[in-house]
C-alpha cells in the first residue's frame, strides 16, 4: 500500500544547486536523485482510499501567498556518530511555519490527521545512510561545506506525493498540486467559458444587487453570506469544494450567483461582479450548494 506526503517541489536553479552540494556515494548511502528533492511539509502515512478525496478537499482550502526562503548549510540526522541522513537546512521563515501548521489543522479536521509533536525542522533530503560511513567522512563533508547557501528559493506550489517502494528503494508520484500565491495572479476558471457553458442563475433572487458580507472557508466547505437587496441574509454552503479562487470578495456587489459547465469533476459557479472596473471576485468548484435566508434582525 502506497504512503503520502505532503511537500513543496523546488525550483530547477535550487535543484542544480543542491545536486552540486551532494555527497560522493559511498558504500551503504543512497543519493537522492534531482527529481527526489523537495520540502517535505507533513507525513501522512498510509491513507484510506475513501480519505483521498478529503485530503485533496482539505488542502485545495489552504490559500497562502507564494514565498521565499534561504536554504542555508548542510547536516545530519540523528549525530555525527550515526549519520542516518545528510540534508540541507532551511532559515527559519514565518510563511513556511505558517503554512506547516495550516495545513496540520485542516488535515486534522478532514482526517483526524495527528502532526508530529516535535518542532518542525525543516530541510532537504540529499542523501541516506543505510550503512555506518567510513570514520571520519561525514564531519569532512560537513565541514567542506559548511558554508553552503541558496538565497531566495521561490515555493510557490505544494504536491500531494504517494511513496512506494520498487526493488528496496522509494518511488514518488504526483497525485495532486496546488498553487501558492494571492488569486490575482492565478489563471482564471472563467478565463475559457463561452457563451454555450451557462447553465443557469441560482439561489434568491435577493442575490441580484446584493453584497457579500463574508467567505468563510472550513474543511472541504465554503460558506458565503450576501446581504440581499431586500434586506434578507443569504448563506450559500458549498460542500465538497475542489477548488476556490477568490480576490478580496467581501464588499463585492453582485449581479448573480451562476453555474456554468466545468470540464472537470464537480460543478462550477460564479458570483458575477455588477461592476466591471472591480477586480474583487469569487470563483467556486464544488460538488453541491444549498443555501438560507433570513431577514436581517429575525
Amino acid at each position: 500500500m502506497p504512503r503520502y506526503f505532503i511537500a513543496i517541489p523546488l525550483p530547477d536553479d535550487a535543484r542544480d544547486r543542491l545536486v552540486a552540494v551532494q555527497p560522493p556515494a559511498l558504500p551503504g548511502m543512497r543519493i537522492l536523485a534531482r527529481e527526489e528533492l523537495h520540502l517535505t511539509l507533513h507525513f501522512l502515512g498510509e491513507v484510506a482510499a475513501n480519505d483521498l478525496g478529503a485530503v485533496r478537499a482539505a488542502l485545495a482550502t489552504v490559500r497562502r501567498d507564494a514565498f521565499t526562503i534561504n536554504v542555508s548549510r548542510v547536516g545530519m540526522f540523528p549525530s555525527e556518530r550515526h549519520a542516518k541522513v545528510l540534508w540541507a537546512g532551511v532559515e527559519a521563515n514565518a510563511g513556511l511555519t505558517e503554512l506547516h501548521r495550516a495545513i496540520g489543522v485542516v488535515l486534522t479536521d478532514a482526517i483526524g490527521f495527528r502532526p508530529e509533536e516535535r518542532p518542525y525542522t525543516p530541510h532537504i533530503t540529499l542523501a541516506r545512510l543505510d550503512d555506518p560511513a567510513f570514520p571520519g567522512a561525514v564531519e569532512r563533508y560537513l565541514e567542506d561545506n559548511r558554508g553552503f547557501v541558496v538565497p531566495s528559493v521561490r515555493l510557490d506550489r505544494l504536491i500531494l506525493f504517494s511513496s512506494r517502494f520498487v526493488d528496496n528503494v522509494p518511488k514518488y508520484q504526483e497525485e495532486a498540486a496546488f498553487s501558492l500565491g494571492p488569486a490575482s495572479t492565478l489563471p482564471s476558471l472563467a478565463a475559457n467559458l463561452g457563451q454555450g457553458d451557462f447553465i443557469a442563475y441560482l439561489g434568491p433572487a435577493a442575490i441580484h444587487d446584493g453584497v457579500v458580507t463574508s467567505v468563510r472557508h472550513r474543511n472541504a466547505s465554503l460558506a458565503v453570506t450576501i446581504r440581499g437587496a431586500d434586506g434578507t441574509a443569504i448563506s450559500v454552503f458549498f460542500q465538497n469544494v475542489i477548488e476556490v479562487q477568490e480576490n478580496r470578495p467581501e464588499g463585492m456587489m453582485l449581479y448573480a450567483l451562476a453555474e456554468y459547465r466545468h470540464r472537470g469533476g464537480g460543478r462550477f459557479f460564479i458570483f458575477a461582479n455588477w461592476d466591471d472596473e472591480d477586480d474583487a471576485a469569487l470563483s467556486v468548484i464544488a460538488e453541491e450548494v444549498t443555501f438560507q435566508s433570513s431577514h436581517e434582525g429575525s
